[in-house]
């Protein structure tokens, strides 16, 4: 790829402050206002730009950060916040998934759930971690975004964004899918297609429902 000296600086400028933030974070790692804004800055930074984010160093300060303060639900909703950033490039998604992104984020979901942003920001990190799902944490994805979609009905974008997930999964193989539908999923989308009679939203719920094999 040709880049233009300021495309250059761009991703410099990016490299550099992101550096800043990841030092910050590995230095107070007990401090939870250090963490919390950390890791929203990790997301700004990450949006639009996260080829340029170093994958590996600031998964890792994302992740402990979620695991070490689990109870947190701002670092828990600003953690995914910064996931779901990152794992829009391919590269950085796999190694979310990889270093346990999958089960983080269910396990933050399961600790919030009446916390809508924290329930908002997980399933769309789980919407890309779903691309390159480890099978040994399927389950508690599906779980998460069940109750998710569930417990948070009148949130369109946690349905469409749960909608998503289940597709995805209930196309990969014949397994999931059985897991999805043994979720309750069908009925919770067909609840969320009562709740937003829109076109648009319908669309994602009517995909999901032909994944899982329904007829629409």
């Amino acid at each position: 790829i040709s880049l233009n000296r300021e495309q250059r600086q761009r991703m410099l400028s990016v490299a550099e402050i992101t550096s800043v933030v990841l030092a910050a974070m590995q230095q107070h790692s007990e401090d939870t206002v250090v963490l919390e804004h950390g890791c929203f800055a990790i997301a700004r930074l990450a949006n639009g730009n996260s080829p340029c984010i170093e994958g590996v160093t600031a998964a890792s300060a994302v992740l402990a950060a979620m695991t070490y303060h689990v109870s947190h639900a701002k670092i828990q909703s600003n953690g995914c916040f910064a996931l779901c950033e990152m794992s829009a490039d391919p590269v950085n998604c796999k190694l979310i998934g990889e270093a346990n992104g999958i089960s983080t984020v269910a396990s933050a979901m399961h600790m919030h759930l009446t916390n809508r942003n924290v329930q908002e920001s997980g399933c769309r990190t789980l919407k890309w971690l779903a691309l390159n799902p480890d099978s040994r944490d399927v389950p508690v994805a599906i779980s998460a975004v069940a109750m998710a979609m569930w417990n948070h009905r009148s949130s369109e974008d946690i349905q469409k964004y749960g909608c998503e997930v289940f597709a995805f999964l209930a196309r990969e193989n014949v397994r999931w899918q059985r897991q999805v539908r043994g979720a309750s999923a069908v009925t919770i989308i067909e609840v969320a297609k009562l709740e937003f009679p829109n076109e648009k939203f319908h669309r994602f719920a009517n995909d999901a429902l032909r994944a899982l094999g329904e007829s629409v």
